[in-house]
């Protein structure tokens, strides 16, 4: 029952290949309340566009989840609880020697060996200590984000709370971009998302993975966002 999402999909995959495999897009919200989604907070929370996305699809509420960071991204992309994934005991602290357990396949392989372009936007947080649990190292082509759990969502800075470590954290696949500070983590993680869609090849199929770092700690709110 573990590996049931990614046994599905690979016992889905000679089907789907027999006709123009599909682009897929997986957006993770971090650390999201129960009461932070439209349909469960009509009174105080506006919405729009994930009102849109709940009446136009499908809205799944009967299934075991993680309440943080680095076990619900463990279990998203290997299929399997947490308890055995390697990190079921919480968040993963930054300077911590390890990560998701480099023996486990993970679902931007298993689409990467389908032929699939694979691309992981935003923020890692599955071990940042080895390149081995780097996301170029586990099924990724392209990384372009924060390897740790937390930072400020404009100088992408560690310093402050809640990490204080000293450092910056946002890179370009192996190499640090000095380019993303000062912009605010959203906008970078959406423009980024709007042009690797619309400058696909679609000679292959996608594979996109958005791990948004909002609205995850520390909570800053860009200014167009503000009264």
């Amino acid at each position: 029952l573990e590996m049931f999402s990614l046994q599905l999909l690979v016992s889905l995959l000679p089907c789907v290949l027999s006709s123009p495999p599909p682009n897929i897009v997986v957006i993770l919200a971090d650390d999201l309340g129960f009461h932070d989604v439209p349909w469960h907070n009509t009174e105080t929370l506006v919405a729009p566009s994930l009102t849109a996305l709940s009446r136009e699809g499908v809205v799944l509420e009967q299934h075991y989840s993680q309440s943080v960071c680095s076990p619900s991204r463990a279990a998203l992309l290997t299929g399997r609880y947490a308890i055995n994934t390697g990190l079921h005991t919480g968040a993963l602290p930054s300077l911590v020697p390890g990560g998701l357990r480099t023996d486990l396949a993970t679902l931007p392989q298993l689409l990467s060996d389908a032929g699939y372009s694979t691309w992981v936007l935003g923020k890692w947080h599955l071990g940042m200590c080895s390149e081995s649990f780097w996301p170029n190292r586990r099924g990724f082509d392209h990384f372009h984000g924060m390897l740790g759990g937390a930072a400020d969502y404009y100088s992408h800075r560690t310093d402050d709370p809640p990490v204080h470590i000293p450092g910056y954290d946002y890179r370009l696949d192996s190499e640090v971009d000095v380019a993303a500070s000062g912009t605010y983590s959203t906008k970078l993680i959406r423009d980024d998302a709007v042009s690797v869609i619309l400058g696909h090849n679609s000679t292959k199929p996608l594979f996109l993975y958005l791990p948004f770092q909002a609205p995850h700690g520390p909570l800053m709110v860009d200014s167009c966002y503000q009264d």
